[in-house]
């Protein structure tokens, strides 16, 4: 089962006209819970509208040595981002579950040099891997590539501008805007070319990972770019925000029986082929872990122990995982007749 703590916003600030950072203050008691590595997110937790409303958002603070801090842009039609940005005050209380996420900076004693590429609200989790990244080793370099309509809907567009001047010889940021030109950046999109561009700028460097975040179609496209020019698959970490692939409904009205474990608890349901596992569960009132329900984060994450499911889409595990029985409940359909799915096994 997941579990929330209530915890106080200390601190919003906007970050643009639509995006804001939410700083919660932690309690002694719970400083443990709470640790988190450099790109995890957390799950909030809030009654909009007489409903129980939870999203995912990414960590932007430096674990290190920062408040826990989110950011949230607003999206149109986003019931829980347009609450965040026009309802929440400071002093206001929010349930916030513990950390999660793969896509992690891990620091160790030995010199890293890292690339990064974002668009958009995908720079969230960034700052939270830039920060720790030049934080924890005064060897460490950090390539970001960044790009946005304009300056005026860039988030944490001065914090960046201060991380360049302190550090000069270690962090190196391009921007490029696709709706207006500004001195010392790009006109355009992130493309190949720009890829290209920027990896000659630092030939004499050797990358030892690769974090991209933003739209589906530019986190596929330059992780293939990436493959192309010879980095290892190996070393390219990225994480969605938003899939805009459309699950497809799957005709079929036959039934699976299936036995889903969760915090300890058997709970033995009956559902149809045609139904993911997380929506089956929902509607039984089976209190599962999940979030986005799109499959761009880890959240809902079981280990099939007997019978076999089938995922619509598959944006988070590695071949590996899935052949050790990991899935997403919110993408998988069973296609065996009987199914025991543990999400305590994870």
């Amino acid at each position: 089962m997941q579990k929330f703590h209530t915890l106080k916003i200390l601190k919003i600030k906007a970050e643009t006209t639509n995006s804001v950072s939410v700083s919660f203050e932690v309690p002694d008691k719970l400083k443990n819970y709470f640790l988190y590595k450099a790109g995890q997110y957390v799950t909030l937790k809030a009654k909009i509208k007489g409903d129980s409303v939870l999203r995912s958002y990414s960590i932007c603070s430096s674990p290190k040595s920062e408040r826990l801090t989110v950011a949230i842009k607003a999206i149109e039609g986003g019931l829980f981002s347009n609450y965040a940005n026009d309802a929440l005050r400071e002093g206001d209380v929010l349930d916030v579950s513990k950390p999660e996420g793969r896509f992690v900076f891990q620091g160790n004693d030995s010199q890293e040099t890292l690339f990064g590429i974002a668009a958009g609200s995908g720079i969230t989790p960034f700052m939270s891997i830039i920060k720790d990244a030049l934080f924890v080793n005064n060897k460490n370099k950090f390539v970001l590539l960044y790009g946005n309509k304009n300056i005026g809907d860039s988030m944490f567009h001065f914090e960046i501008k201060d991380l360049k001047l302190n550090y000069p010889n270690r962090f190196f940021c391009y921007n490029t805007y696709s709706r207006e030109n500004n001195e010392g950046s790009e006109y355009g999109r992130i493309d190949g070319s720009f890829l290209k561009y920027c990896l000659n700028q630092h030939s004499d460097l050797s990358f030892n990972k690769f974090f991209l975040c933003g739209p589906e179609e530019l986190t596929v496209s330059m992780s293939n770019e990436l493959e192309a020019l010879g980095f290892d698959k190996s070393k390219i970490l990225f994480e969605l925000f938003y899939s805009k692939n459309k699950i497809d409904s799957v005709e079929n009205s036959e039934k699976a029986k299936v036995k889903i474990t969760s915090d300890y608890e058997d709970f033995e349901i009956s559902i149809s082929k045609n139904m993911t596992i997380l929506d089956a569960a929902l509607n039984e009132k089976i209190d599962v872990p999940y979030s986005c329900q799109g499959g761009v984060c880890s959240s809902c994450i079981g280990k099939v122990t007997k019978g076999s499911v089938k995922m619509l889409q598959n944006n988070i595990l590695t071949e590996g995982e899935i052949a050790e029985g990991l899935t997403l409940a919110c993408q998988a359909i069973p296609t065996s007749d009987s199914l025991s799915i543990d999400f305590d096994d994870v």
